[in-house]
């Protein structure tokens, strides 16, 4: 009798269905320069770090955009300058009457030209504010990966340059048969062999795996209260019990 019941035991445990998986960040961002310079700055302290207040980790020289915001900067004074006298002038020409309507058609003109000119300026302005914005790389709430390149290395554009993570959630993707798929969402999550309500089913492929052959991707979710103090790598057992 106890020979049938032990081979029972070990006949369930054998055919049980479970699924391992790696505990992964969330997101991994890989960015890349999207301008070409060199690397002025890097903070290598915080590397392999988590980053909670919004820091700079790297800089680009922005030399050739600091020259060019300064002059478009005064050329954009001198252009409103321009402007607040072309309207002073065509204002006080309205009220004497002996000037034509001609001259005052073409001080009209000359306004809006001028409005115009002074747009463009601004408009110029802002693009090379915004390049030279690109080339300063910040991080809040997030963990710092690898640097990819060093100081007074000169990057293209498209270059690797770090690596960041996000710790808000982690994450389980296991591939499981279409046998199994049906009704998966009512099911308990078991981890290591405990019950586990942390993890969520968060999506299900209706496609399957072009890898892993008649496996559809199923991703676990987990949210992370404390980004700080949490490790990933490790490897989870997963089942689906009704």
């Amino acid at each position: 009798m106890k020979r049938v019941f032990l081979f029972a035991l070990l006949t369930t445990f054998l055919s049980a269905d479970y699924y391992m998986a790696q505990f992964q960040p969330y997101e991994t961002i890989t960015v890349k320069a999207e301008l070409s310079g060199v690397v002025q700055r890097i903070a290598d302290s915080k590397e392999f770090s988590y980053i909670s207040k919004s820091s700079e980790v790297m800089k680009l020289d922005t030399v050739f955009e600091d020259i060019q915001i300064e002059a478009l900067s005064n050329r954009v004074k001198n252009t409103e300058e321009a402007l607040r006298l072309r309207r002073a002038n065509l204002k006080s020409k309205k009220r004497v009457r002996s000037i034509s309507q001609y001259e005052i058609n073409n001080e009209t003109i000359a306004v809006v030209e001028t409005k115009s000119a002074l747009e463009a300026l601004k408009m110029e302005l802002g693009v090379k504010k915004a390049s030279k914005d690109k080339k300063s790389f910040y991080l809040r709430n997030k963990y710092l990966g690898e640097f990819f390149v060093r100081e007074g290395d000169f990057v293209g554009i498209g270059t690797p340059l770090f690596t960041y993570h996000d710790f808000s959630k982690g994450i389980l993707d296991i591939f499981i048969g279409a046998d199994e798929v049906e009704n998966l969402g009512e099911k308990r999550v078991i981890i290591n062999g405990f019950e586990n309500d942390e993890f969520k089913i968060q999506k299900i492929s209706s496609v399957k795996d072009t890898k892993r052959i008649s496996t559809y991707k199923v991703r676990l979710v987990k949210n992370i209260k404390n980004p700080k103090n949490v490790r990933f790598g490790e490897i989870y057992r997963v089942e689906f019990l009704k």
